[in-house]
């Protein structure tokens, strides 16, 4: 997962793709104002009786969720300028604000 991050941010900052920023060298990136982290993939809810809630089934789940934006976020400072006018926002997607039944109790609260 991080060595995919990191390869995402290399793309995203290349050079090549902000033909309108000043011009650095070949070399050197672009660095970003924002960076915004969506949803991950569906889940599949399942009462906590059921057999399949197991420490893989929610290792899966959290992967995407929270190691995803831990790894983004320890790489964001090689990768965004550094001022107050500069954001990393995380999303939760729609289903917190209208969740299915049953998946109340899979979100995570801090």
């Amino acid at each position: 997962m991080e060595s995919n991050i990191l390869a995402l941010l290399d793309k995203a900052t290349q050079p090549d793709l902000f033909p309108s920023a000043p011009s650095p060298s070949a070399s050197e990136k672009v660095l970003l104002d924002h960076i915004v982290f969506t949803a991950g993939d569906a889940l599949k809810i399942v009462p906590p009786t059921d057999p399949s809630l197991d420490p893989a089934y929610i290792r899966a789940f959290t992967t995407v969720r929270v190691l995803g934006c831990v790894m983004l976020a320890k790489h964001v400072p090689s990768y965004m300028a550094q001022s107050a006018r500069s954001s990393l926002t995380l999303t939760s997607g729609a289903v917190a604000m209208r969740p299915p039944p049953g998946y109340s109790r899979l979100i995570l609260r801090r």
